[in-house]
């Protein structure tokens, strides 16, 4: 059960969100390696979602997501590892946007600004073609999603 939906339910996520940011890793052979280079590329210390109150989607490319899920990785574990890895420390940006992040209720934790309140808020899905290729795509800053049951037409 995911968002408080079973696999078998018919459901439309919304929420709004810039386009996407390509992450290109032909590198990784791992789903270590991939998660790296995931979460190096989200922690952009200009990146809409500094405030740390909205969620954020990444789309993984199929064969990043095969990788991934070969090497034992659920989804849970994928936003528990993405959460802490693209944490940004506060000497990445200036006292403004600390301040500006502060302001918005996302304080420093450890000298830390996470990117969203919880693992759970990582939109994690699986989308595109074939290369080694997946995307970061961050949301507005106080974006909040919205999940709805579609009937079966």
């Amino acid at each position: 059960m995911r968002r408080g939906f079973e696999a078998t339910d018919s459901v439309v996520t919304t929420l709004a969100c810039e386009p996407p940011h390509n992450i290109n890793d032909h590198a990784s052979t791992t789903g270590e390696g991939i998660l790296k280079s995931l979460a190096g590329t989200i922690s952009q210390t200009g990146v809409n979602v500094i405030r740390g109150s909205c969620p954020y989607v990444i789309a993984l490319g199929p064969e990043h997501a095969q990788t991934i899920y070969r090497d034992g990785w659920s989804i849970p574990d994928i936003q528990q590892k993405l959460y802490e890895d693209s944490k940004i420390h506060y000497s990445r940006v200036g006292p403004e946007q600390v301040s500006y992040a502060g302001e918005r209720g996302n304080k420093l934790v450890n000298d830390h600004l996470y990117l969203t309140e919880s693992p759970e808020r990582i939109q994690v899905l699986v989308a595109g073609g074939p290369g080694k290729h997946s995307s970061f795509i961050p949301t507005f800053s106080t974006t909040q999603e919205c999940s709805v049951r579609v009937s079966n037409i």
